[in-house]
């Protein structure tokens, strides 16, 4: 009994997901031909695991047959419709719409057929064919079962075939156009580099396609004797399309990393841990948002933040950019125990800018965090860099050093200020202060005196 329901579990698949699509996707510019995509493969797959269940009744296998003649020829045009909407995004032309009229014309003409034919002896040709071969038909020629024979179930192959072909070309044409490579997914997989979905989603149609070409090639009566074939198959095609349906969960965003597919759901965290997930989301959601979004943003945040008093610099050149704006008056309202109040705390309070050999890693591991969102974290709050900002710290510090410690020699300076040599502190504070320490405790006596 088992390995005959084995035999349902693609379309048990795409039932489940196109409850799912209809739950979470609907706003995806992808919906409407993923779901017309999943409820066509699922009939598919239902009436080709029906032929092959034990028992089925006449009727259902002729139903089920004439079914297959809308629902096969349509499900290629839709893989290379989505295919093409990844591409080049939201672009529709009525002719796309084209492709409708085979499965239309092949649906009318089959339930014409039968409506003219006995159901015995549609069943007996069919057996028939593929227990003997072609021997066993042609004694039919020419009537009406045997033209609904060739209507259902060889002109549904042919056209199949060469739907497939066309898809195989426009899959190319994307390779080509994009330059795909197969390292691309080796290195989306193992070094966590992102890659575009219209590439993963290529790969899995590839996959899907040579398996639907395997179950083509394969006939029925065979099958049934070696009921392991379909079972496989059926199994492996259940991957294929749990894995390309979930990425369209993506719609058409562009580039994807493993974290997007982790963070898929993003609500499942522990309430110790909220503030960091909250901001992590809202660092990649910013980073993904359009200037209108963000300026919308903006203006829902000024509400309890006072926004307006840096409103007024978006006019100048030198001003960061809104996104940096923005992150700075969020980091405002962060609780104490946010990531931005632990790294204030861990620079200001602990003054770890003093270790010698600080790295981001060091601080990304003291903060049970990620380097990305500390170094995104600094960027968009100071507008500096890491190691400008510890360089920063450390000279601020180094100018209290030298006021209290007059007497101090460079060295000494430098290693209690973080640095590791009395060069490299030199170098640094001129940089940062424009003078050298002797020159700017100079200058600073002189004011006094003044």
């Amino acid at each position: 009994m088992i390995p005959y329901v084995i035999l349902f579990l693609p379309s048990i698949i795409c039932l489940f997901w196109a409850v799912l699509h209809t739950t979470v996707s609907s706003r995806t510019n992808t919906y409407r031909l993923m779901m017309a995509l999943i409820l066509d493969a699922m009939a598919f797959f239902f009436v080709d695991a029906c032929y092959n269940y034990p028992g089925v009744s006449i009727n259902t296998m002729l139903v089920g047959g004439m079914m297959s003649q809308f629902v096969t020829p349509c499900m290629v045009p839709l893989i290379a419709l989505y295919m093409e909407r990844l591409d080049r995004g939201n672009v529709y032309h009525p002719l796309q719409t084209i492709w409708i009229v085979i499965p239309a014309v092949l649906f009318t003409a089959a339930v014409v057929v039968f409506s003219v034919s006995e159901p015995q002896k549609i069943k007996t040709i069919i057996d028939g064919f593929y227990s003997e071969g072609w021997v066993f038909v042609r004694p039919y020629r020419g009537k009406a079962e045997y033209i609904y024979f060739v209507c259902t179930e060889l002109l549904p192959r042919a056209i199949l075939v060469l739907e497939t072909l066309t898809l195989i070309y426009i899959l190319l044409r994307i390779i080509h156009k994009h330059n795909f490579k197969g390292k691309d997914i080796i290195n989306f997989w193992w070094k966590g580099q992102p890659i575009e979905i219209a590439e993963l989603q290529i790969k899995n149609i590839t996959i899907l396609t040579i398996l639907l070409s395997i179950k083509i090639v394969i006939f029925r009566g065979d099958v049934r004797i070696n009921l392991w074939i379909p079972d496989t198959l059926a199994v492996l095609i259940s991957i294929y399309i749990f894995k390309f349906c979930y990425l369209a969960l993506f719609g058409t965003k562009k580039l994807l990393t493993l974290k997007d597919i982790r963070n898929s759901f993003r609500y499942n965290y522990d309430e110790k841990i909220k503030a960091q997930i909250v901001e992590e989301m809202m660092n990649e959601l910013l980073d993904d948002a359009e200037e209108e979004a963000l300026k919308r943003i903006q203006e829902k945040i000024g509400e309890n933040l006072h926004i307006d008093q840096f409103r007024s610099e978006e006019k100048t050149k030198d001003t960061p950019m809104i996104t940096k704006r923005i992150l700075n008056a969020v980091s405002e309202s962060w609780e104490e125990d946010s990531l931005m109040g632990r790294f204030q705390h861990l620079m200001i309070d602990e003054q770890a800018f003093l270790q010698p050999r600080l790295s981001l890693d060091d601080v990304a591991e003291q903060l049970n965090s990620n380097k990305t969102y500390i170094s995104k974290l600094v960027n968009n709050s100071y507008n500096l860099g890491f190691p400008e900002l510890i360089n920063t710290l450390r000279i601020d510090y180094a100018e209290q050093y030298i006021i209290n410690h007059r007497e101090a020699k460079q060295e000494e300076i430098a290693t209690s200020c973080g640095f590791l040599s009395a060069s490299s502190f030199n170098t640094i504070f001129k940089k940062v202060t424009g003078m050298t320490p002797k020159v700017w405790i100079a200058s600073i006596d002189k004011k006094k005196h003044d």
